[in-house]
């Protein structure tokens, strides 16, 4: 193992503790498209794996890692997901060529869109590169607004507005670079076309796609969040586990070996975890 694999695990430490300190107060900015490569790169809902076991809450996953809120009932909606997180660090040694997203977002489990923010980690051929961004899918591919470093502090947020003014059904979404003062805050629709169901809240990481095919996954060592944040439609308050909602773990599993690619640890509290990558060899 590389030496700066095993002093990860520290960095991120500290990140987060760091993160804790700092109140954010995000202004606006304009998106524009720039992906790393000449792939076109979207972030997709869950693929669920054909004939994957389940244990309890634990569920598998081809493009996703991490953990979702789910209502307890039927009718049950959210209306509001946040995490502080930092910008992994890629190993492009390991693997070249690959692409993480990690991200806050509203549906993609049980419904076909998904309204989110995060941050892009991949290693164009066997260079690193890092940029914040946002989709509604499926309206849109990952539009990129700026570029980032490993290791800078970033808070993201969705929020959608059920009030009657000028946002009325339209996703507020909020995504700060802590350590360079970079933001954005945009108001989006909801995918053209699409029914947003708002029925499930997550914060993942996840091998995005490209026309249809999931990417191979960049190794991002360890991605840890912190201060998770739920609200439900009757403004209820939690974290990702809630007496007021189910919540499910979901370990990123290969589609075609099964074998394991990235799974979160346990949940600490209700608002805290890790996601850590797995070599599929």
């Amino acid at each position: 193992m590389h030496t700066a694999r095993l002093l990860r695990p520290l960095a991120v430490a500290a990140s987060i503790t760091a993160l804790a300190m700092f109140a954010v107060g995000p202004a606006g900015a304009t998106a524009a498209s720039s992906p790393h490569s000449s792939k076109v790169v979207q972030v997709l809902p869950m693929i669920r794996l054909p004939g994957a076991s389940t244990t309890g809450k634990t569920l598998h996953s081809g493009n996703w890692a991490g953990y979702i809120s789910l209502p307890q009932h039927a009718s049950g909606k959210f209306r509001y997901v946040a995490a502080t997180f930092t910008v992994p660090s890629v190993n492009c040694t390991t693997t070249p060529d690959s692409y993480s997203v990690h991200w806050v977002g509203l549906d993609g489990f049980n419904s076909g869109t998904v309204e989110q923010d995060g941050v892009e980690s991949d290693c164009d051929g066997s260079t690193p590169a890092y940029s914040a961004w946002w989709e509604t899918y499926p309206g849109n591919t990952i539009q990129t607004v700026f570029d980032v470093n490993a290791g800078d502090a970033v808070t993201a947020s969705v929020y959608f507005d059920t009030g009657s003014g000028t946002h009325h059904n339209k996703y507020n979404l909020v995504l700060t670079d802590v350590t360079s003062g970079q933001h954005f805050n945009l108001w989006e629709s909801c995918a053209s076309g699409s029914t947003c169901e708002n029925n499930s809240a997550e914060v993942i990481s996840e091998a995005p796609s490209s026309s249809g095919t999931i990417l191979p996954l960049a190794d991002y060592g360890i991605e840890s969040f912190v201060n998770v944040k739920v609200h439900d439609k009757s403004d209820q308050k939690g974290g990702i586990s809630s007496s007021n909602w189910d919540h499910a773990k979901i370990i990123q599993t290969s589609t075609t070996t099964h074998d394991r690619l990235a799974a979160p640890g346990v949940l600490f509290g209700s608002n805290a975890f890790s996601n850590a990558w797995n070599d599929e060899s």
